[in-house]
């Protein structure tokens, strides 16, 4: 919260454009980077119509009361064709990066889990965020 919200959203930025500089600098770009905001937001789909909400949370609330099953197994395999399709594409460097997306996500999410027990909107957007960065740094590595 407050100037440690702001240093952390500069550090962001920083990151992000690191790891992008480096990616751009490279003759062709990978085509697993166009699969890091799929992957993203299938993860967080998929938890915010399975997580339980915060208290306060009226957008997950809202979102999850017009969620049935079938929606909740079409989203899961989206989320599976994403991986293949990352597989597919990028072969075993598109799986790698797919699986930092993961890790990032699943790690954000935890943490804020920690801190907040429940979901909202917010959390979701950090896990978001955050993911997607673990996908790109794993792209600028790789690449």
């Amino acid at each position: 919260t407050g100037a440690f919200a702001v240093i952390m959203l500069v550090i962001l930025i920083l990151v992000w454009y690191a790891a992008s500089a480096v990616i751009i600098k490279q003759d062709t770009l990978p085509f697993s980077l166009l699969l890091i905001p799929v992957v993203s937001r299938c993860l967080t789909a998929y938890a915010t119509a399975t997580l339980p909400p915060m208290e306060q949370s009226g957008y997950v609330r809202m979102y999850q009361q017009d969620t049935r099953t079938s929606h909740k197994a079409f989203i899961l395999l989206l989320t599976i064709a994403a991986f293949m399709l990352s597989w597919m594409i990028g072969g075993i460097s598109g799986l790698i990066i797919s699986g930092f997306v993961l890790a990032g996500f699943v790690g954000a999410l935890a943490y804020a889990w920690h801190e907040f027990h429940g979901m909202s909107g917010d959390l979701s957007g950090f896990a978001l965020v955050f993911s997607e960065l673990c996908g790109l740094l794993a792209c600028a590595i790789i690449v």
